[in-house]
């Protein structure tokens, strides 16, 4: 278990594929995606990474996703 700060990271529909294309690139794991108005990922990055995952993440899409920290905990991320 590795501390952690989960996240919802929201997008347009025009961004999905990018934004999952980055978690999915990342050590980050995504804990529930929704689809309404916009595609909402909540996703889980690891404490020391969070900085970088959301620098990376919003220079991928040009500054057009909106962060909402939700909460730190610790979470089985898998081992690569």
């Amino acid at each position: 278990y590795q501390r952690c700060v989960e996240s919802k990271y929201i997008v347009d529909y025009s961004l999905a594929d990018a934004a999952r294309r980055h978690i999915d690139d990342s050590d980050a794991s995504i804990e529930n995606c929704s689809y309404l108005n916009q595609v909402e990922f909540t996703v889980a990055v690891k404490r020391e990474q969070e900085d970088a995952f959301v620098k990376e993440l919003t220079d991928r899409l040009n500054g057009r996703v909106k962060i909402e920290k939700l909460r730190e905990y610790y979470f089985p991320f898998k081992v690569r």
